[in-house]
């Protein structure tokens, strides 16, 4: 089970293993900036990386409202 703050509170998605894929957008990128840093023997980077998850089997989710209980 995991827990999301994107999800509310009365439904409960079940998701197959199996057709759960993590994809990936483009290829990392990697920079390096020393400008910021020249007083010293440091250098800033930043790595990007866009991902996403997919799921191309869209019948096998499964979607239960379990309501409030009142």
């Amino acid at each position: 089970m995991r827990v999301s703050p994107l999800v509310a509170e009365t439904e409960i998605w079940g998701i197959p293993q199996q057709f759960s894929f993590v994809v990936q957008n483009k290829e990392a990128t990697l920079d390096l900036d020393s400008s910021a840093f020249f007083t010293s023997d440091r250098i800033g980077i930043r790595a990007t990386l866009r991902v996403a998850f997919g799921w191309p089997h869209e019948a096998s989710l499964v979607r239960l409202d379990v309501g409030t209980g009142s």
